[in-house]
């Protein structure tokens, strides 16, 4: 399984994150930020950017990113235990 790190920022006008935000904590997720997770899954990240991309306006951005270990990072302890058990 892969580390994919998932950034978004979602058109403010009408914007709605439940169904984006849904769909990502499908997969074994951890947020990271305000707007990004990182996501377990054997898909592809173009995959994982077409399931998602369908759920937004053509206005807001997203980024499908593979992580690698090591991980490096500052935040929550779950966070960290999350990623160190992936």
């Amino acid at each position: 399984m892969a580390v994919l790190i998932i950034v978004y920022d979602l058109s403010p006008v009408g914007a709605s994150y439940y169904d984006l935000v849904a769909a990502i904590k499908k997969f074994p997720w951890a947020k990271l930020s305000g707007s990004s997770y990182a996501i377990s899954t054997s898909l592809s990240p173009q995959t994982v950017l077409n399931q998602l991309r369908s759920l937004m306006d053509s206005s807001s951005n997203l980024y499908v990113i593979t992580a690698n270990k090591p991980f490096a990072g500052y935040g929550p302890e779950a966070v960290n235990k999350w990623l160190r058990q992936i």
